[in-house]
């Protein structure tokens, strides 16, 4: 179920399937590295690292990252150069298949001694667990540290009640001091606001004096056009009546002229046939 790693390992992750993975960690040195490579970069990797589930997820994990390049493990006592515990335990889930090749480091140790270093570590676990040695208390002592507790707790106590009373006439001046600049403060605010409210009136007065303004001189301008415009306009229907009436006494004429010279040209002719 689970892929042991000492080293380095190629993991292939499929979608939808956990990988567990765990590392023997069992009296080494702490911290130890986990360095991830993906074969696709593209791929959404999830990992769940544990020291004390061996099917690390949302709700049993130490740490938590996606697509970690390097992630650096503790014991479960930070303070301690080695690990109490058996085995670093890593689950790995994708949303697509990918290849991950994953390499541990540990600290500088010598790796040959290392089954010696565990087995010793286990012994001294063993041998210091079973028995612990029972303290013997000394009575006269307790009961004088408990009394000289009990009267520094009554100082403490009233000293503590004096300050209590202080801070509390302090804690109420400071509110009405607040209660007042807050008002101070409001009043300030519904002047200006005032202030501003007639500075903006007397502003859009302004505008609007201007606006009153420029209307009329528009008004104005569009009269003396339209009476420019009607007087062209007369001119023009002027012009073309003239024109009109122009032609029909030319064509007049010429009709005239033409039933003259006829006239005249059938009374030569009338002569002549005589």
């Amino acid at each position: 179920m689970h892929i042991e790693v000492t080293t380095h390992e190629i993991l292939e992750v499929l979608p939808g399937i956990q990988t567990y993975v765990k590392v023997e960690v069992c009296g080494t040195k702490a911290p130890i590295q986990l360095s991830f490579k993906y074969q696709d970069e593209s791929a959404e990797v999830l990992a769940y690292v544990s020291l004390t589930s061996a099917l690390p997820s949302e709700k049993t994990y130490k740490r938590k990252a996606k697509n970690p390049k390097r992630m650096t493990i503790f014991s479960k006592e930070g303070c301690i150069d080695e690990f109490i515990e058996d085995f670093v335990y890593l689950s790995l889930s994708s949303t697509t298949r990918t290849k991950i090749n994953l390499k541990v480091t540990f600290p500088t140790v010598d790796r040959n001694r290392l089954p010696s270093i565990q087995a010793s570590w286990r012994n001294s676990v063993a041998e210091e667990s079973p028995k612990k040695k029972k303290k013997v208390k000394n009575w006269d002592v307790i009961n004088k540290i408990h009394i000289k507790l009990n009267k520094l707790n009554t100082i403490n106590w009233n000293n503590l009640q004096d300050s209590a009373n202080a801070q509390k006439m302090f804690n109420n001046q400071s509110k009405q001091n607040n209660v007042s600049l807050k008002r101070q403060l409001l009043e300030n605010q519904k002047r200006q606001g005032n202030v501003k409210y007639l500075n903006k009136w007397e502003a859009f007065k302004q505008l609007k004096n201007v606006a009153v303004v420029k209307y009329c001189q528009a008004r104005r301008q569009q009269s003396n056009l339209t009476s420019v415009a009607k007087m062209l306009w007369m001119r023009r229907v002027v012009k073309k009546t003239y024109k009109v009436f122009q032609d029909r006494i030319k064509k007049k004429q010429q009709n005239v002229m033409a039933m003259f010279l006829s006239f005249k040209i059938m009374k030569y002719m009338s002569k002549m046939m005589k």
